[in-house]
């Protein structure tokens, strides 16, 4: 199995504080990497298990498994601007940006395709871009941007200096959990922020992760999980002072922070309201992360009974070819499912990773019958998909946070 990288610190090691006290949550049975498709069908992929453990010093929620990021990257199937709802919120998110910080020069890391670097440089930001994949970093550059494809870590440090200098804000939206170092990515950020620079993370977080049930979106890309309580603790080690905290419903609930590397910020009322709802509901308990697998494992066993049952009269397609797809038709054993819908250009007219399963475009939907059922695995934009093709006469079914269908 090429690619997987053995623990040399130890198997059950916390990667964030390498406490020794972690408790594992779930062991998923080996898959194929997400992000692998082909243009044959490959029945023959490598497949890596997930061992997702919680960690009872820190709180972070983590797989075991690390994947060379090179493999995992390399092609990545991934463009923000080929998602509505990605790109909504990206306008969003720049305009907040600009409104309370108004951003001189701008780092991002993870800047994909650009979604948010294009708004920002309308503004007259001066904005730099860093993304591990070629591909994507392409798409980027074709927009007239400033991107190099690298990986952000210390061991590149010198040469992002040497491009980008200082900038007084840096961002990281979804992509500081891919980092399988993340005490060296903050130490990076920081060597490279003016003494009044800002930090921005947006992860998914922890409680939505769990209140939602979404153990399909972790997955090998995804290498750790935070409350506000253990990304706080994180960056306060480190030399940051979180100065606000919001949940926002990027990929159905990520946690926005704003952070300071300056030494007279103060931590802001969002940030103290939020970690006191997570005491309150008592979210960093690894008690509570079994009981969330547990309700995991319920609804796999769900959805695979449900469209089962389905299959055995009609078909059964899938809609959203991303992450979330192949969790839960290998993990979930739909072996049945026959094709599976996705805009993307990066990923129609593929197969799915692992699998003889090929991907249409949307417009597929166009000729079929009331005997074909759509399970919504892209499930947090169902709405906005069910919107799309108002003339379907079948049935939609929606996973989570549970099993439900629409006619």
């Amino acid at each position: 199995m090429s690619g997987l990288i053995q623990d040399k610190g130890g198997l059950m090691n916390c990667r964030v504080c390498k406490s020794k006290k972690v408790m594992q949550v779930m062991a998923i049975p080996p898959i194929p990497l997400v992000g692998e498709f082909t243009l044959e069908p490959n029945l023959e992929a490598d497949n890596f298990p997930i061992t997702v453990l919680h960690c009872q010093d820190c709180k972070v929620l983590q797989i075991l498994e690390n994947i060379d990021s090179s493999r995992l990257f390399r092609e990545y199937s991934f463009s923000s601007s080929t998602v509505p709802g990605l790109v909504r919120h990206f306008e969003e998110y720049a305009n907040w940006l600009w409104d309370n910080f108004r951003p001189k020069r701008f780092l991002e890391i993870g800047c994909n395709d650009g979604v948010l670097l294009s708004p920002l440089k309308n503004f007259g930001v001066t904005v730099f871009g860093l993304d591990i994949s070629e591909n994507i970093g392409d798409l980027a550059r074709s927009k007239g941007l400033d991107v190099h494809s690298s990986k952000f870590c210390l061991e590149n440090l010198e040469q992002i200096q040497a491009w980008v200098g200082k900038v007084d804000f840096i961002s990281a939206s979804n992509t500081f959990p891919h980092n399988d170092d993340p005490n060296g990515f903050l130490q990076a950020a920081f060597e490279l922020l003016t003494e009044d620079g800002r930090l921005a993370l947006e992860v998914m977080y922890a409680g939505s992760l769990q209140e939602n049930l979404q153990w399909d979106t972790i997955y090998h890309e995804h290498l750790h999980f935070h409350s506000l309580e253990s990304l706080r603790n994180l960056l306060i080690r480190h030399g940051f002072t979180v100065e606000f905290a919001k949940v926002v419903p990027m990929h159905a609930g990520s946690l926005r922070v704003v952070a300071s590397k300056n030494k007279s910020a103060t931590e802001g009322a969002t940030v103290v309201d939020l970690l006191e709802d997570e005491r309150v509901r008592e979210l960093n308990s690894s008690l509570h992360w079994k009981t969330f697998a547990d309700a995991c494992w319920n609804s796999i066993a769900v959805l695979h009974s449900k469209l089962s049952s389905v299959s055995r009269n009609g078909q059964v397609w899938a809609y959203g070819a991303a992450g979330r797809a192949t969790m839960w038709l290998k993990v979930a054993k739909l072996d049945f499912v026959e094709k599976v819908i996705d805009a993307s250009p990066l990923r129609a007219n593929h197969y799915m990773p692992g699998s003889g399963i090929p991907i249409v475009e949307p417009s597929a939907l166009d000729d079929v019958g009331e005997d074909v059922t759509i399970f919504v695995s892209a499930w947090n934009y169902h709405e906005g998909i069910r919107a799309q093709h108002p003339n379907f006469r079948g049935k939609w079914v929606v996973p989570l946070p549970s099993y439900t269908e629409y006619q």
